[in-house]
């Protein structure tokens, strides 16, 4: 767990926090792109199969901010990986700073990210496997 917080207001030691359920915040429904309640997601998994959760936040209208590991660079196009991958902390810590930043929205981005990440929605998926299991039952 990276604690952006001891970044932004001191030396508060949050790595050891014991947070509970009572700590979060009520989940709203999800997002559409271009929508004013959510600009980022950031990542920090050392373990993550297919990443359907950065991949459903960035459909829905975030701008990612990821670890170069993983599936990730295997999700995004090669030319978004320097704006959205980092290897350190220090990288972290700086591309959240920049898109927390008032202005820095970065909207034709994350419009152009949530198309792309259309491709992975169910809607498109289901008639796609659909097609691939009636191949296999046919006699």
């Amino acid at each position: 767990m990276i604690c952006i917080r001891r970044y932004l207001t001191g030396p508060e030691n949050c790595w050891t926090k014991k947070w509970s359920c009572s700590d979060l915040n009520r989940v709203e429904p999800p997002m559409r792109p271009g929508s004013k309640k959510g600009r980022v997601a950031v990542s920090t998994a050392i373990q993550d199969n297919f990443g359907i959760s950065v991949v459903e936040a960035v459909r829905f209208g975030c701008f990612p901010i990821l670890p170069r590991r993983l599936s990730y660079p295997e999700l995004m196009p090669a030319s978004w990986h320097e704006g959205i991958f980092y290897r350190t902390e220090h990288q972290l810590v700086e591309k959240l700073t920049y898109h927390l930043q008032p202005g820095n929205a970065c909207m034709a981005e994350r419009n152009a990210m949530a198309t792309h990440m259309q491709q992975f929605s169910w809607e498109i998926q289901a008639p796609l496997y659909d097609d691939l299991l009636e191949t296999l039952v046919r006699p």
